[in-house]
């Protein structure tokens, strides 16, 4: 294990020796390693870039740069220029590779050097397992993937006892990617004073539930945004979520969520488009304002919601038209912060009638008749289209609204209070498999089973 010197967190130069580099590579081309000592000179090191580093597991982890260090080595150097490789990149893919390089024997490029083979081979001795890789869902994701964060950072979860077991396996499994990670119940202690003390590279989490953030501690309790006060980036877990939801959110395949970020936050601005579902939803409103709600925090003092969420757009009043048909989830209605219904996953397809923007029938089975039945006892505003959501996250369905709504493949309407609509509630309905369309221009859900 390496002992870290403080004087290192801020430099953005420093020499390491290379014996104290540990590999995240198992490999090395050939070919490439002849490339680099093409125009490697062992006596000038001005042309030699630093090789970048994060600090994982007690430990310097080179992120890139093996072939150079190899070839540093190979010419008798003993130490190499380093960077702090502060990018935001997927450190539980990082922390397999380390497992394999230590399973193998390979700690640093004196057993690279072993390694060196045709590039035919490195095609498929290492590029070839990298492509296959299937890394081990875990909720060290928070801080590994998403925090943008390392082992010279420290970590604090504000939670309560509803949560407090999740917390402790955010803590477990985040031990090795962090400095320290410390854990304060607040339904044990009224003293988190030192959540202000943490700095803007540091990462405080949030993770209460439903009732604490209603009730107990709604002072400390912020979704998107930061806490007044708190200088340290800072990361919200949705309240309801369950720890099996949250495991498979924070565990989505960036490619999926980036391709529905991609597909989904362009939709024309101002402009009607038409969604249609396989349920056989089909109902024209007019967007605007699209806005993605933040889900990683790589950036000093940032702050964000997870697991990933949703692209949600306000829809313009008295624009929509058309049927809802709701065959995922009707969220829980809430008057306020009393809950009136908690309603849940369907059993009979629900059909929800608009027209110029109000609901104006509400038919179906008995949940379609309880929601109509509510929802006519309530101001007319409750009524009124606000919101169309898209989900950014891969979990299965399971009745709670704030997990169902993010689901990858869902789209969900939002009705009340919302898009300048003053109402005493915000009921949202989720629909699967639908589409997108602008004229001709169609913008189809991603293939993902919900």
């Amino acid at each position: 294990m390496s002992i870290i010197k403080s004087h290192d967190i801020k430099l953005k130069i420093f020499k390491l020796p290379i014996k104290d580099i540990r590999s995240s590579q198992l490999y090395i081309s050939s070919e490439k390693l002849r490339l680099v000592q093409s125009w490697f000179d062992p006596e000038n090191n001005s042309n030699f870039d630093p090789i970048p580093v994060k600090f994982y597991n007690g430990n310097y982890l080179m992120t890139d740069g093996h072939t150079r260090v190899t070839a540093a080595l190979l010419a008798g150097w003993e130490t190499v220029p380093c960077t702090w490789d502060d990018d935001p990149l997927d450190m539980l893919a990082y922390a397999l590779c380390d497992k394999w390089c230590i399973d193998e024997g390979i700690n640093n490029a004196t057993d690279l050097i072993k390694r060196i083979v045709p590039y035919e081979n490195y095609e498929v001795l290492w590029h070839k397992r990298c492509r296959e890789m299937i890394v081990p869902p875990s909720y060290a994701a928070i801080v590994a993937c998403f925090g943008g964060i390392d082992g010279r950072r420290n970590v604090i979860i504000l939670t309560d006892n509803e949560m407090i077991d999740t917390a402790c396996l955010i803590q477990k499994e985040s031990i090795l990617f962090v400095k320290k990670i410390d854990i304060i119940n607040l339904d044990e202690t009224d003293d988190y004073t030192k959540i202000y003390s943490i700095e803007p590279e540091d990462l405080l989490i949030l993770h209460i539930g439903i009732e604490s953030w209603i009730n107990d501690h709604k002072k400390i309790a912020c979704a998107f945004e930061k806490p007044d006060g708190i200088m340290s980036k800072y990361i919200c877990i949705r309240p309801t979520i369950t720890a099996q939801a949250l495991l498979d959110g924070l565990n989505t395949p960036y490619e999926v969520t980036e391709s529905i970020v991609q597909k989904y936050s362009n939709l024309p601005n101002k402009k009607q488009v038409h969604v249609t579902a396989k349920s056989g939803t089909d109902i024209a409103l007019t967007v605007i304002n699209p806005w993605i709600i933040p889900f990683n925090t790589h950036e000093p003092g940032a702050n964000a919601y997870l697991p990933p969420a949703e692209i949600s757009y306000n829809v313009v009043p008295d624009t929509a038209t058309g049927t809802i048909i709701v065959d995922v989830t009707i969220g829980e209605l809430r008057v306020n912060a009393d809950l009136i219904n908690p309603f849940g996953l369907i059993d009979e397809p629900c059909n929800i009638h608009i027209e110029n923007g109000t609901i104006i029938n509400i038919s179906g089975g008995e949940q379609a008749e309880r929601l109509k039945e509510e929802l006519w006892k309530l101001p007319d505003s409750c009524r009124k289209l606000v919101e169309l959501g898209i989900g950014l996250s891969q979990m299965t369905p399971t009745g709670i609204i704030g997990i169902d709504e993010s689901i990858a493949g869902s789209c969900h309407f939002g009705f009340g209070n919302g898009s300048g609509n003053d109402a005493p509630i915000h009921l949202d309905v989720v629909v699967k498999d639908f589409e997108v369309s602008h004229h001709d221009t169609y913008y189809t859900s991603p293939d993902i089973s919900v």
